[in-house]
């Protein structure tokens, strides 16, 4: 995770990492809709590659090239499913693009302004987990200036995708970081604890 501050090269650093390093292709950026144009300029400056964004929801065959450029928001659809005696489950669609990436075999992937990732009931976050477990063997780099908004239970998501063991339960983590407390109706993590403990945790993944 680079989490410098805003303006500060963190899409610099990430694309100078794959300049570096020439065989990790093809590598995917996923990003805000509003800076993909963006991150399709960083690429040419910073690596004197070609990029292709995708656009639209439904995953459909698309050109090879070094690099590839979407948005949270067109990963992943649910669709809503009849279980006999339960609860409709919801589960993502074929179409969705995360089943065509995973098998055109990324090797890198980079998740710009992560920060989109911290509610994990989201489809968008559903969407980026699905793919990182298609993908576990890929680089993966995660940019934020404002990792964690406002508690350290906005932060479990990326620590999640970043070390699958060290953080792999998100009961543990928010009774031992989020100062739990039960209200007489449930549990609630609105606070921190155990905080220099998980500084120390974060440290060696963290930039």
């Amino acid at each position: 995770l680079c989490a410098d501050d805003m303006g500060l090269g963190k899409s610099c650093q990430a694309l100078n990492y794959f300049f570096i390093n020439p065989d990790i292709r093809p590598v995917l950026i996923v990003c805000p809709a509003t800076i993909k144009l963006n991150w399709q300029r960083e690429i040419e400056m910073w690596t004197g590659e070609s990029s292709f964004i995708i656009s639209g929801k439904k995953n459909q065959l698309i050109p090879v090239y070094p690099f590839y450029i979407i948005n949270y928001d067109i990963l992943a659809e649910e669709l809503k499913i009849k279980v006999e005696g339960k609860k409709d489950k919801k589960v993502l669609k074929d179409s969705s693009w995360i089943f065509r990436l995973a098998a055109m075999g990324m090797k890198g992937i980079v998740a710009d302004e992560c920060q989109a990732l911290m509610n994990p009931k989201a489809i968008r976050t559903k969407g980026f987990y699905a793919l990182r477990k298609l993908n576990m063997n890929t680089k993966f780099i995660a940019l934020s200036g404002t990792p964690i908004k406002n508690k350290p239970a906005e932060f479990f998501s990326i620590l999640n995708m970043l070390d699958q063991k060290q953080f792999s339960n998100r009961w543990r983590y928010l009774h031992r970081y989020c100062d739990p407390r039960h209200n007489g109706f449930g549990w609630t993590f609105d606070g921190a604890s155990n905080i220099e403990e998980l500084h120390t945790k974060i440290q060696p993944l963290m930039l």
